[in-house]
């Protein structure tokens, strides 16, 4: 997983910069094609990315930064919603059951974007799904799961202390459901249509640490 936090880094330093030299170069003060080429000038003179790669990665940053600041449509928003609502669907992360009429709850239904807003993630049906209001926040901008500090996820206490749920922090929960996907490990069964999953372990006989934890329905849970 250093490899793809190494990838998460290079999309985000990618995009900043972009952002940045948009920015820097507003096209209400400069020529409207002069942003384009300094990251064109950037992603040759800064970057090892092969030179027959540049202006198809250049074409994406742009689509990226254009998606950045695109916002669902009402009607998007408002279909997700009913559909959620109308088919009893939970929050597609936690598969809590979601408020439908109140915004400030801990489950309050909100429109998530599964790959961030803010590098790029469209805001259209391919990209949305309705979470709970607490897994929307703090999944936050995060890519993945490399994106989380899974090494911090060792726990001492054992599922059958009174402790143990506690020392589950609701990021490390998140970050094993991501993990595999939001979904039970054996069957591929989603939290939106199948309620919470259990925390288990692959190893009985091993402590509760990320490497060693996924994610079960009910059918195929060990522990």
């Amino acid at each position: 997983m250093a490899y793809e936090s190494s990838i998460n880094y290079l999309i985000r330093r990618l995009l900043t910069t972009t952002e940045y030299l948009s920015n820097k170069f507003n096209p209400a003060e400069y020529p409207s094609g002069r942003y384009i080429e300094e990251v064109r000038r950037f992603l040759k003179e800064y970057t090892h990315i092969p030179r027959n790669k540049t202006e198809k990665l250049l074409i994406l940053l742009l689509d990226c930064l254009r998606e950045k600041f695109k916002e669902p449509s009402a009607t998007t928003k408002r279909n997700l919603i009913r559909r959620a609502r109308d088919t009893g669907q939970r929050c597609y992360i936690c598969g809590c059951s979601l408020d439908f009429e109140q915004e400030n709850l801990y489950n309050s239904a909100i429109i998530e974007h599964v790959w961030p807003r803010s590098l790029g993630g469209a805001s259209d049906n391919t990209n949305l799904r309705v979470s709970c209001k607490r897994c929307s926040e703090i999944k936050s901008n995060y890519i993945d799961v490399a994106d989380f500090h899974y090494e911090e996820i060792c726990l001492s206490s054992d599922k059958n202390s009174v402790h143990f749920f506690n020392s589950l922090e609701w990021e490390y929960r998140i970050a094993i459901l991501m993990k595999n996907s939001f979904s039970c490990v054996i069957c591929g069964k989603e939290p939106a249509y199948e309620g919470e999953l259990e925390f288990c372990r692959q190893e009985t006989e091993d402590s509760w640490h990320f490497l060693n934890v996924d994610t079960y329905c009910s059918q195929h849970a060990r522990e």
